[in-house]
């Protein structure tokens, strides 16, 4: 089991306990299918006449086992914690691409293609405070991890050059993993439609997160990080259907957006990281219950 996962688990006891005499808790467990990317870029001095750019992209599709506990402080406030994870990102082929300004223009200098698997997992804190019968507001803190892993390399443009056949990586074993967290606030809305369904929906924003990116390029040793400040915007949207007394069925859609405003590499001052954004999107089934 995962250290997310027990950390998880732990908080989650831990609030079951210190809230052992309400009897409205309510636990949710899940799927979040996701269509997704994770991109980064760079840019470099070359010499006194010129910089340099590298763009990275993985893929992230795949499926994330979602889990959430609510327990009531009072009539008005709720502590919800909520996480998920992704076990295996599925293999898809990723990219890196360099240009060399301005002496190739926007003609790339290098440019290969990877295989992409990995790993990916998040878990939010929050505090629900309601505010009347169909808006709460929300706050708390995300933090979201990716692990990806970059093998059976093909390098298809080298110098400006086709290569042909195409250059194989075969020792390709390099790695990257992206981490943002910071503080959010958010509205959740929700309005029922008939005795049995109810129209459900919720947006969070991070204005001030961090961003963290750590790769390993093993066919040159080389080992760098990435900071930076960002933003989180995550949505949903969805109908909740009362199935039973004490439970019910959600399905939406959900979207998840990260990204950068700026930020750096500590192998050089020199070295700035310009753009870094992941996006998640796909369809979510959530079955609760009450206890």
């Amino acid at each position: 089991m995962s250290k997310f996962m027990v950390l998880f688990i732990v908080f989650v006891l831990s609030a079951i306990a210190q809230n052992s005499s309400v009897k409205a808790a309510t636990i949710s467990i899940g799927n979040w299918a996701v269509d997704g990317s994770q991109m980064w870029r760079t840019s470099f001095p070359l010499n006194a006449n010129g910089y340099g750019s590298s763009e990275l992209k993985y893929p992230h599709s795949g499926n994330y086992t979602t889990v959430s506990l609510e327990t009531p402080l009072t009539n008005k406030k709720t502590l919800r914690v909520a996480g998920g994870f992704m076990g295996q990102i599925q293999n898809a082929t990723g990219s890196d691409s360099d240009w060399n300004y301005p002496l190739g223009g926007n003609n790339l200098w290098y440019y290969g293609e990877f295989n992409t698997s990995g790993a990916a997992n998040f878990i939010e804190i929050s505090w629900v405070k309601k505010l009347n019968d169909t808006n709460s507001l929300s706050y708390g803190y995300s933090y979201s991890k990716s692990n990806y892993l970059m093998t059976d390399g093909v390098y298809y443009i080298s110098n400006y050059q086709i290569e042909s056949p195409p250059l194989q990586l075969e020792n390709l074993h390099s790695t990257y993993t992206m981490i943002y967290h910071g503080p959010f606030i958010g509205i959740e809305s929700e309005k029922k439609l008939s005795s049995k369904i109810t129209a459900v929906g919720t947006i969070k924003y991070s204005p001030l997160a961090i961003a963290q990116g750590h790769g390993y390029w093993n066919l040159r040793d080389l080992d760098f990080r990435h900071m930076g400040i960002a933003q989180i915007i995550d949505t949903q949207a969805g109908l909740r259907f009362s199935v039973i007394k004490n439970g019910a069925v959600t399905v939406g859609y959900r979207f998840k957006q990260m990204d950068i405003y700026r930020g750096w590499e500590d192998l050089s001052p020199d070295i700035s990281w310009d753009k870094a954004t992941s996006r998640q999107r796909g369809i979510y089934i959530n079955g609760e219950m009450k206890f």
